[in-house]
């Protein structure tokens, strides 16, 4: 089946795109809180891997101003409702670097294994990196073994993020 989507290609809109090795379950698209003509939204999803179920949510908020507070506060939200937030895993451009509200809010349920990384971490522009907006947020039940910017600009404006993970009891 095809990788899930958001929003639908025929809307004018940022859209993001969850692609997995595993199947994908129970996949959905949330409006998020909006203030420009661009729709902003979050894919959440369940991913069938070897460890069991995974809820993993996509997104891609405004690029500026508080109503990225609340488009984090939303997909916090999705991120709690999903039962298990300490399994959770969060991806996307948030655009807010880690000093800013929006990054805070999602460290209320979410930890961030690149915290306190130096300028290795940034992401954005991918010609010239010196802002860190790019993520992969995950629930507090995993520990981080390694991470790495991926990517070029001939690829994207933005470098990629790139996290091994295991899960913390083990």
């Amino acid at each position: 089946p095809p990788a899930p989507v958001a929003p639908p290609p025929r809307l004018a809109s940022y859209g993001v795109a969850l692609l997995s090795a595993w199947p994908i379950r129970e996949d959905r698209v949330v409006a998020l809180p909006e203030r420009d003509s661009a729709t902003r939204v979050a894919l959440a999803a369940t991913v069938e891997s070897p460890l069991g179920p995974l809820p993993v949510v996509v997104t891609h908020l405004e690029t500026a101003g508080d109503v990225r507070v609340a488009q984090a506060e939303r997909v916090v939200d999705l991120v709690r409702a999903t039962g298990n937030p300490d399994r959770a895993l969060v991806f996307g451009d948030l655009n807010a670097t880690p000093d800013e509200r929006p990054y805070e809010v999602f460290s209320t349920v979410l930890d961030d294994p690149w915290a306190g990384s130096g300028p290795g971490a940034d992401t954005y522009s991918a010609a010239d990196p010196r802002r860190r907006i790019d993520y992969a947020l995950v629930g507090r039940g995993w520990e981080a073994r390694r991470g790495e910017v991926v990517g070029s600009p001939t690829v994207s404006d933005h470098l990629g993020v790139s996290v091994t993970l295991r899960p913390d009891r083990e």
